[in-house]
């Protein structure tokens, strides 16, 4: 598994072992011969280790620091000491969590391995493993998938050179992003500092050139997760992007009516505000950077946002059916040489109960990552289990 960069020290012949993955858990074996002075930490975030054992240079102090891939559930993780070695047993936060490695840092030291003679999946209590002819346990095609993307992890990564002109290139990426929607956000709170409500029909004209820009090259956001630059997954980008460009490229730009309502400068604020919060989170991640204040403005902010962002693009779908019914634009009626018939209107009309779904899943997702990164404290859960 690719780790973080941690200190292990001792002259012993030691190791970390993945003995076990789960949907809820991640079973480890700690370093081997601990004989005293077993000092462990298990936090949210991180895991911290420092012992006494003998190896084959005597007697050795074991020191062990990382942070996990995601936040775990510190309550609920646990380990005990055999005397032969430590024992984990580390609890995921989100039921059904696929961790693609042990450690948030990509880069793999040399005392972490697995134990492909030991490693197992967790199972049903009532099912019995599946034995191969020699009588061997046989995996599920589940389980050898992913113990193909483990073993590849392990066995290796991406150079160092190329994973750090890819990091280069999403940082900058991220940072063309934030200036574009900083820009398009700022110039229109100053002119409407300026003209006060009188700005909001130009709007479009004002910032129109700037935001299709930015809508454009968002495009990548679909692509970078289809090439494996990003870990997350494309459905959510793709129903994002694709739901903006829809109403700007789509709508906006073919009906210049639509183009000077009250309720357009209401989006575009609303795009960019949700952009100007989220770029910057990205800009520092792709170097393994956290800011504390910037991660929660990128999972708190939407809150608001999100279900405002809906209801403005929702709107604008409503107010747009007359204009494209009177227009005809995007739809073609029989005969023709495709020998078929589209009704823009009423595409619209059934993407607009669609919508409702997209913009479900999209909310829920965010909730999601928000426990993620956002975990309750110690306290506040103990506070919640009084309650209950």
């Amino acid at each position: 598994m690719p780790v973080a960069v941690d200190t292990i020290e001792s002259n012993c012949s030691s190791h970390i072992s993945l003995l076990r993955v789960s949907d809820s858990y991640l079973r480890l074996n700690g370093p081997e011969q601990v004989q005293q002075d077993l000092e462990v930490t298990i936090t949210e975030d991180s895991l911290k280790l420092t012992a006494f054992g003998n190896g084959i240079r005597g007697k050795n102090k074991y020191g062990l620091d990382f942070d996990f891939y995601l936040p775990i559930d510190s309550d609920a993780s646990k380990y005990r000491n055999t005397g032969r070695h430590v024992e984990f047993q580390i609890a995921k936060v989100g039921i059904g969590e696929t961790w693609p490695r042990l450690m948030e840092n990509p880069k793999k030291p040399a005392w972490l391995k697995i134990d492909f003679d030991h490693f197992a999946f967790e199972e049903d209590d009532d099912s019995s493993p599946e034995m191969d002819e020699h009588g061997d346990y046989k995996m599920t095609a589940e389980e050898e998938d992913m113990m193909r993307k483990i073993e590849k992890d392990v066995v290796g990564s991406k150079p160092s050179g190329l994973r750090e002109m890819l990091s280069f290139y999403l940082f900058l990426y991220n940072m063309f992003q934030w200036i574009g929607f900083s820009y398009v956000f700022f110039v229109i709170c100053g002119r409407y500092v300026m003209q006060g409500t009188e700005s909001k029909p130009g709007t479009y004209e004002a910032v129109g050139p700037q935001l299709i820009i930015c809508q454009l090259t968002a495009a990548l956001e679909v692509i970078h997760p289809l090439l494996g630059w990003v870990k997350t997954g494309a459905l959510m980008p793709f129903l994002q992007v694709g739901g903006r460009n829809l109403i700007l490229f789509g709508i906006l730009m073919q009906e210049p009516e639509m183009q000077t309502k009250g309720i357009v400068w209401w989006l575009f604020v609303t795009w960019s505000c949700v952009e100007i919060v989220r770029y910057p989170f990205y800009m520092l991640s792709t170097f393994k950077t956290e800011w504390q204040a910037v991660t929660w403005l990128r999972y708190s902010m939407w809150i608001p946002l999100y279900p405002l962002g809906f209801f403005c693009e929702g709107f604008v779908m409503m107010l747009s059916l007359p204009y494209f019914e009177r227009s005809g634009r995007w739809s073609f009626a029989l005969p023709n040489e495709l020998n078929m018939s589209f009704h823009f209107p009423t595409f619209l009309r059934i993407y607009m109960c669609l919508f409702l779904i997209g913009g479900y899943l999209l909310m829920k997702q965010m909730y999601e990552q928000r426990k993620k990164k956002l975990p309750p404290t110690n306290a506040s859960r103990k506070s919640k289990l009084k309650a209950k």
